[in-house]
């Protein structure tokens, strides 16, 4: 797919959560590779893409933090719900907090009901959507 044609429909994913998003004070954030995040403080979904890997959705995950949330660097973001229907948007999707804490393993969060609790750093998943997105020019 031509980074053009993912730019249009990543605009027209954006305007269609953005009412939603108002009506209920909720904050949406897309990430340099992509992955579309959406919440509150008090948790947030990231949005299911097909391909998509783990580091993906840490990735959306810790850049909605930083950027919506205004998440510290050092904070991390912990799975709270693995890749399933979201109570809020109904889409497929992961749920994340802003929290504290060493990174457990818990599987993956890509099957139903697993990963709960996995975490990882801000800075160190920010970075990766750089590489990400480095990645995703390549194969244009």
């Amino acid at each position: 797919m031509r980074a053009g044609s993912i730019l249009r429909v990543s605009v027209m994913a954006l305007a269609g959560l953005a009412g939603t998003a108002k009506a209920q004070g909720t904050m949406t954030y897309q990430a340099e590779n992509g992955m579309i995040a959406t919440g509150t403080a008090q948790g947030f979904d990231v949005l299911g893409r097909a391909g998509a890997t783990e580091m993906d959705y840490f990735c959306a995950a810790a850049a909605f933090a930083r950027h919506r949330l205004g998440a510290p660097e050092n904070g991390r973001v912990v799975v709270t719900r693995g890749l399933s229907d979201s109570p809020v948007t109904g889409r497929r999707s992961v749920g994340f907090v802003v929290g504290t804490g060493a990174e457990q393993t818990g599987g993956s969060f890509l099957r139903a009901g697993g990963g709960i609790g996995r975490s990882m750093m801000v800075r160190p998943a920010t970075v990766h959507c750089y590489h990400s997105r480095i990645l995703d020019a390549r194969e244009d």
